[in-house]
């Protein structure tokens, strides 16, 4: 086999390296050649407790499932020794991603589109999210994790605190601290284990034609159940709309048009929506302060630094969810939820 073609893609995602590849080789005297994905694993994860494997595994179990557009895995490799890492090799989709950098909402092919279009990709996307909830949970078992706790959604809470206390290093936030405590108070009871996509973004979508042709970036999965994805993805919609000052582009969905379509198309409840905020919230702040871990240990941020980690959209929103002072003057307004 000789690969013509090897680079790395533009676009959002840190977590893990991504390349493109396109291969030519000779199978019983005839020429073939294809065009794939090598997603490796990862020396220096900015999450903690960080399982690669299963992001193939997740794949393969959405794989077939109705109206859920995710590439085919071709395999999985977990011998470091062969190229270095664990990797797996997965299908090509063709087709463009909103981008994080700089925010969808001010310029790229979103912004490019017409309100028409726009609204055909939200209300697509929200549609394949909802879809994905459909998996059984007897399919993403993997996903378990007793350690943390008895159902999905403790698992989730605790793995998160957890994770707050290995990304500080010993140094509290005082806003966090409250948050745990607050999250653990008022953990809601009887939430059924079931599959939570994690990172549920419109960023994290290819689209084509104005329609979802997949659904990519596994790192976040959990079993803490589809509402906590819909919290997801209003926080991070709001987040790159709001956080930048700017407007949300004409035909994508608000909050309570994206809370209404994601229902009717889920056939579910946004069951303890307002809990799920918060720990969507608590969420993204560790995760930044997991980014800005990993940038000091890279040298790209100062060790001293404490700036990404403790003054971010998360913190603002959770201060303002919780009735908290800001770590600053608040620079990023969280506008709640419609009633």
């Amino acid at each position: 086999m000789t690969i013509t073609e090897l680079r790395a893609p533009s676009g959002n995602g840190v977590a893990n390296e991504t390349l493109m590849l396109e291969a030519r080789w000779s199978e019983r005297g005839v020429q073939r050649d294809g065009r794939y994905v090598l997603r490796l694993d990862t020396p220096d994860a900015m999450y903690m407790d960080f399982r690669f494997e299963d992001h193939p595994r997740a794949l393969q179990a959405l794989a077939g499932l109705p109206g859920v557009p995710v590439p085919k895995v071709y395999g999985y490799e977990p011998d470091a020794g062969i190229i270095g890492r664990a990797f797996y090799l997965m299908e090509r989709i063709d087709g463009q991603v909103p981008a994080d950098v700089p925010p969808y909402n001010a310029t790229g092919f979103l912004f490019d589109a017409t309100p028409r279009q726009r609204h055909a990709m939200w209300s697509d996307a929200v549609r394949v999210m909802s879809r994905m909830h459909r998996v059984d949970p007897a399919r993403v078992a993997f996903l378990d994790r007793p350690e943390y706790g008895d159902s999905g959604l403790e698992q989730l809470v605790r793995y998160y605190i957890a994770s707050y206390r290995w990304a500080a290093q010993g140094r509290e936030q005082a806003i966090l601290e409250t948050a745990a405590q607050w999250l653990l108070d008022h953990l809601p009871k009887d939430h059924p284990a079931a599959f939570a996509w994690g990172d549920a973004r419109i960023g994290n979508m290819i689209f084509r034609d104005d329609r979802c042709v997949a659904v990519l970036d596994w790192d976040l999965m959990s079993l803490g159940g589809a509402v906590s994805d819909l919290a997801w993805w209003l926080l991070l919609d709001h987040a790159n709309s709001v956080a930048f000052g700017l407007p949300r582009l004409p035909g994508l969905g608000d909050a309570a048009e994206t809370i209404a379509l994601w229902q009717e198309s889920s056939g579910l409840p946004a069951r303890d929506l307002d809990y799920l905020m918060v720990l969507a919230a608590f969420r993204m702040t560790v995760n930044i302060m997991g980014l800005a871990r990993l940038l000091k240990r890279q040298g790209r941020l100062p060790a001293d630094s404490r700036e990404l980690e403790e003054d971010n959209f998360g913190t603002h929103y959770l201060a303002q969810m919780l009735g908290l002072t800001p770590p600053t003057p608040s620079k990023f307004v969280w506008s709640g939820l419609p009633r």
